[in-house]
């Protein structure tokens, strides 16, 4: 992705510091916002100087544009109560969760907005139980273990709601196809079979659909995976593992077994990454897998943020632009309409910008009063075809 290399210092060096704005004078009371992403300032500037010239390191690319979001949302914002927004970049060595802590930094803040890590999530989810403050966790795909912290708002479905969605596709949509899952042997492939199993049998413990589980060598041919399809029927095979090369290999030969079977191939979540996908290789299969956020960039709101951040940037959105821009515009709307109420409201479709939010309060153990944490469990079914992008009703 280019941007120009003007916006890129520009943007780092107002980033070097903690910075606060007022959109609008009143009398209300400030609404006081946290944005934290990894920016690596530390990374790329030694002594107050720029360190690669006119290059731009990747690994500074998904906050840049997940702050960039942000700062659209804001400016998209239209309110009478004054914000105060501050932006930290948790990689550099003064803004890193334990110096701000140490700073009394949460003290300050009214709500907490992050594109985080696993260390962060956990950090940032503890300071919000313990401060009372929401933290929306607008891109890590995991609980991270925390319990009774009901002001923790996971926006990237955890893998059991994505096995979930994947799994009331097929049960809707293909029900009569021979279905097959493969997996290689790992906690988070025993995971994810064990989730498809209890999904299946439900409360009755007799399984409505036959889906036999297959462990897989990493050494695996193509023999393996032809021997497990029926020629007459269609064949749906759930690729039940988050090793991409792995995956990789069940889509290959599935794409040569295309030729003389039926084949639903579906991956997880991190799918929707693999760009090996649009290759020709993989023409005529129709490969599925699942998400928490989808834009066919044609609507409104991407159209406008696609056009600003390339008026801004010189460059092209990508899916980080607008996580930044959707969690800041639905939830600072939110709070702003909701002072009082704001966790009672976390559905309010008024604020609809790309994501059908069904925002949900999580029990893991099924009888403490105090929510878990609240999980977004809108997942989306996205097939690609020969190159091709659908969303799946």
């Amino acid at each position: 992705m280019k941007k120009s290399f003007i916006y890129l210092v520009s943007f780092l060096s107002l980033l070097s510091s903690v910075h606060s704005f007022a959109q609008n004078d009143s009398a209300a009371k400030t609404i006081r916002v946290g944005l934290f992403a990894p920016i690596y300032l530390d990374s790329v500037f030694a002594n107050g100087q720029y360190k690669y010239k006119d290059q731009m390191p990747k690994i500074v690319i998904p906050g840049l544009d997940f702050v960039e979001g942000a700062q659209i949302a804001l400016d998209s914002i239209k309110t009478t109560t004054p914000l105060s927004v501050s932006v930290y970049d948790y990689k550099s060595a003064d803004q890193n969760i334990s110096q701000l802590i140490l700073a009394n930094t949460f003290d300050s803040l009214d709500i907490i907005i992050g594109s985080v890590g696993s260390a962060e999530f956990k950090q940032l989810a503890d300071i919000a139980a313990k401060k009372n403050i929401p933290f929306i966790s607008a891109t890590y795909p995991n609980d991270g273990g925390i319990t009774a912290n009901p002001n923790t708002i996971i926006l990237n479905a955890t893998l059991n709601t994505h096995c979930s969605g994947i799994y009331n596709y097929i049960v809707k949509y293909l029900p009569g196809s021979k279905i097959t899952l493969f997996k290689k042997q790992g906690v988070v492939e025993e995971r994810i079979a064990a989730q498809f199993s209890k999904l299946n049998t439900g409360n009755t413990g007799n399984p409505l659909l036959n889906i036999p589980a297959i462990l897989l060598k990493d050494s695996f041919d193509i023999s393996i995976i032809e021997s497990k399809l029926d020629s007459t029927r269609t064949n749906t095979i759930i690729a039940g593992t988050l090793d991409e090369n792995f995956g990789k290999r069940i889509a290959s030969f599935c794409a040569v077994l295309s030729k003389k079977y039926n084949i639903n191939l579906i991956g997880m979540p991190n799918w929707d990454g693999i760009k090996d996908f649009s290759k020709p290789d993989y023409k005529n299969l129709s490969i599925f897998y699942s998400a928490s956020f989808y834009t066919d960039e044609t609507d409104k709101w991407s159209t406008s943020v696609k056009t600003v951040f390339k008026d801004r940037t010189n460059g092209t959105a990508m899916d980080m632009v607008y996580k930044g821009f959707e969690s800041t515009y639905y939830f600072l709307s939110l709070l702003l309409k909701n002072k009082i109420g704001f966790m009672n409201n976390l559905n309010d479709k008024s604020f609809k910008v790309f994501t059908d939010y069904d925002i949900k309060p999580v029990r893991n153990t099924g009888k403490s009063a105090t929510p878990d944490y609240f999980e977004n469990k809108k997942v989306y079914i996205i097939k690609k075809l020969n190159g091709v992008i659908t969303k799946m009703l």
